[in-house]
């Protein structure tokens, strides 16, 4: 309702600059008018800040033409994030004149809020700052708005005081200074600092963190982290087989036949009806597989011991 306070945190979201929490103080000063069709029976607040009025639809878009001099500022900030997606387009605050109305403009888009979703709750007092400020109806001058508004930025200062629940930017507080007012500042991934309180990691921050250690069953053979068949066949695979090393690696492909460094020798098995040379294999070794010696035609002194008196039919008969 108008006049009561409250604590509104929000999270930034327009594209680059995503994470940031922000506590505000806000206080109501108006209602949803009901000709408003977006208002709808349920909570609805609507932040007003100098410059981001979409004036082609707003409900309040009288002040263009009561303050003329301000016409371009009013419509600084009303198509930002909605004709372009780049937060650093579409929104000049500097094109106010009023040092408070620019102040307000920029405050708000320093935020780099783009319809977030916010928690709220209302506070059972205003803080200082702005239960001394009367900018609500019935004016007490409707003419000298809005100069009669007090205003934070010029005449008396108010200090910040850490632990009202509000924020106090243009006080000096911050994440840094402040922490149960402004919330806990965001890590900073670079500084050096391995910030764990922060959720910084291996994986989010490398750059303060170092390199996660490989982990050996993720299906990613990390060689950066010294990951090899040897170390990890899950994710490396099974190490290829090195004939000569001494082991006859079966699961490599390794046999007698290819590899008879390692394997030995591959058995002879006579008598499997096939003559196998690469076992030894011949005539003389294995007349079953390979036939008689005697009668193939040819006079095989050396292996078969064949001569004119055992073979006259390959070597001829004797003189």
């Amino acid at each position: 309702g108008c006049g009561k306070c409250w604590k509104v945190v929000g999270t930034s979201n327009a594209p680059g600059y995503e994470g940031v929490e922000t506590t505000l103080v806000l206080k109501g000063t108006n209602f949803c008018p009901d000709g408003n069709p977006l208002c709808g029976a349920g909570p609805h607040f609507d932040i007003a800040a100098p410059g981001f009025d979409v004036l082609a639809y707003s409900f309040a878009h009288t002040c263009p033409s009561r303050e003329t001099e301000e016409e371009a500022g009013f419509a600084a900030c009303g198509r930002w994030m909605m004709d372009s997606q780049d937060p650093n387009a579409n929104c000049d605050c500097t094109l106010f004149n009023s040092p408070i109305l620019r102040k307000g403009c920029q405050s708000f888009y320093d935020l780099k809020w783009d319809n977030p979703s916010v928690t709220y709750e209302e506070l059972d007092e205003c803080p200082a700052e702005l239960s001394r400020l009367h900018c609500e109806h019935p004016y007490a001058a409707e003419d000298a708005m809005p100069e009669f508004c007090a205003s934070n930025i010029e005449g008396d200062t108010v200090e910040p005081v850490c632990g009202d629940a509000l924020c106090d930017m243009v006080g000096g507080e911050s994440c840094s200074t402040c922490e149960v007012d402004c919330g806990v500042c965001p890590p900073v991934c670079g500084d050096d600092i391995c910030d764990s309180d922060q959720e910084e990691t291996c994986s989010t921050c490398e750059a303060d963190c170092g390199a996660c250690p490989a982990v050996c069953g993720d299906d990613f053979c990390d060689i950066d982290q010294e990951e090899t068949c040897s170390t990890c066949e899950l994710d490396c695979g099974v190490c290829p087989a090195v004939c000569g090393d001494g082991v006859c690696d079966s699961d490599g492909g390794e046999t007698c036949l290819t590899c008879e460094e390692d394997c030995d020798a591959c058995p002879q098995e006579c008598g499997d009806g096939v003559c196998d040379s690469n076992v030894g294999e011949t005539c003389s070794t294995c007349a079953a597989d390979c036939g008689e010696c005697c009668g193939d035609g040819a006079c095989d002194a050396a292996e078969a011991g064949e001569t004119c008196e055992t073979c006259a039919e390959d070597c001829g008969p004797c003189s």
